[in-house]
């Protein structure tokens, strides 16, 4: 008994009116590719393609995926287990994937917390920061795979402000905003964060604890409260 796979591609190869049929696998390559990156499921593959027996399709598609040529999808919506085809060179839509706030179809949670506290922990450190501020603290660092954009640490931070956990305003060009152009949205602890219910917490936010050089640390050298500028900054809050 010959294998399958080969009798498929026999029985479809037989001319019809002089006019070979074309290849069963490009055939399915090609329905694929032409869904672009909104990809297709295999069931819809085997219906628009019912000339090809359901086993056969199968195959096929496992032979494309080992090749390379196609990948599997989970989308955010729809029915569990049915993972999307599409080629390889085609990135899946974001809207059907969530991009990098999804991964395998659910709501990636931790990643989204681990994000939400490198934002505050760069706002805390430069008491006002901007999203570009934002977004460098956490490429300097180099703490992700993925590659996070401007436009999504926006949303991060539009959603840490919904959630009254920082407060929007605007560069003044003064003062703490020295450094940042006039204009520019910016992003603060909201003070009731900081202060955590009096004078206490807003001495928890003294950076000396946590500094590794407090030992080295004198009025008149090198490492001085003089000179510190993380010291400075939380002179700057307002208490």
């Amino acid at each position: 008994m010959g294998h399958p796979r080969f009798a498929a591609v026999g029985e479809l190869k037989r001319k019809r009116g002089g006019e070979p049929v074309e290849d069963p696998t490009e055939t399915i390559y090609n329905l694929i590719e032409s869904r672009g990156d909104k990809g297709i499921w295999k069931g819809d593959v085997k219906k628009e393609l019912n000339s090809i027996k359901p086993t056969y399709v199968d195959n096929y598609i496992n032979k494309l995926s080992s090749d390379g040529r196609i990948k599997e999808f989970v989308p955010k919506e729809g029915p569990k287990g049915k993972p999307l085809l599409v080629a390889m060179h085609i990135e899946p839509a974001e809207e059907l994937t969530g991009g990098i706030w999804y991964d395998g179809g659910k709501l990636d949670e931790e990643f989204i917390a681990a994000i939400n506290r490198n934002c505050l922990e760069c706002i805390k450190g430069c008491v006002v920061a901007s999203a570009a501020d934002v977004l460098g603290f956490i490429k300097k660092r180099d703490l992700y795979k993925v590659k996070i954009s401007l436009e999504q640490i926006k949303d991060v931070l539009g959603s840490l402000v919904l959630d009254n956990v920082i407060v929007e305003c605007k560069s003044t060009g003064f003062g703490e905003f020295a450094r940042i152009p006039v204009g520019t949205v910016c992003y603060k602890l909201r003070r009731d964060s900081r202060q955590r219910g009096g004078r206490a917490g807003a001495m928890a936010l003294i950076p000396c604890g946590a500094c590794p050089r407090i030992n080295q640390c004198t009025p008149n050298g090198a490492i001085s409260p003089v000179t510190c500028v993380y010291f400075d900054k939380w002179l700057a809050l307002e208490f």
